[in-house]
């Protein structure tokens, strides 16, 4: 999304494009350190990066109610999206969002 092609980010990061490709295909698992790398040189936050294991819907649902307790991030009442609950911890970060 950032418009950059894995041998840029690769340049950037000083990694080979073959190590790029295998971190964003699965292949490899990218260290932390490195991954702070990575997401420096996209402009992002290294938890828009990391995997977290959503492979079933029980995973998905686990998830989904981990981000609502933490960020208050709701259905909206009228089912057409999404609302926030503000009386969640980290709600005023998922509202800035």
């Amino acid at each position: 999304s950032r418009g950059m092609t894995q041998a840029q980010l690769a340049e950037a990061v000083g990694l080979t494009e073959g190590a790029v490709r295998h971190y964003e295909s699965g292949i490899r698992a990218v260290k932390p350190e490195l991954l702070e790398s990575i997401s420096a040189a996209l402009g992002v936050s290294v938890n828009a990066l990391k995997d977290y294991g959503v492979e079933t819907a029980g995973d998905l649902m686990s998830l989904l109610v981990r981000l609502e307790d933490s960020f208050g991030i709701v259905p909206a009442a009228d089912g057409s999206g999404l609302s926030l609950n503000p009386k969640a911890p980290h709600a005023p970060k998922a509202a800035m969002a």
